[in-house]
């Protein structure tokens, strides 16, 4: 006879469902901060017959042709935002980097001569 040791609650549970559910949160959170919504975004658990997926996912839900479509448009323009600002902050450090090289007052390490 095989002596088996007890076990307890967490023979039926996974220790890192906490964590998955945390990163969860965080990505709904994310996309909430964009203007995206998925209704039916949920945890998944993983899959017991498939040794080689032990880990949780995030499972989207069903999404409509329409929702898509709708979402991809939110998703875009929240992109062009960051596009224009990337852009700006671009061209001022390119400004900043013209301004340095055509301050006669510094030498190329940008010290000041003492005399």
């Amino acid at each position: 006879m095989v002596n088996l040791e007890p076990v307890g609650p967490e023979y039926f549970s996974y220790t890192d469902k906490d964590e998955a559910v945390m990163k969860a949160v965080e990505f709904v959170n994310a996309l909430r901060r964009l203007g995206v919504d998925f209704p039916e975004i949920h945890v998944e658990e993983p899959c017991k017959h498939d040794s080689a997926d032990v880990t949780f996912s995030v499972g989207l839900g069903n999404i409509s042709m329409a929702d898509a479509e709708r979402l991809a448009v939110r998703v875009n323009e929240v992109a062009d935002i960051v596009d224009r600002h990337k852009a700006r902050e671009r061209k001022k450090a390119r400004k900043a980097e013209k301004r340095e090289w055509e301050n006669p007052e510094t030498d190329l390490m940008g010290y000041i001569p003492l005399s």
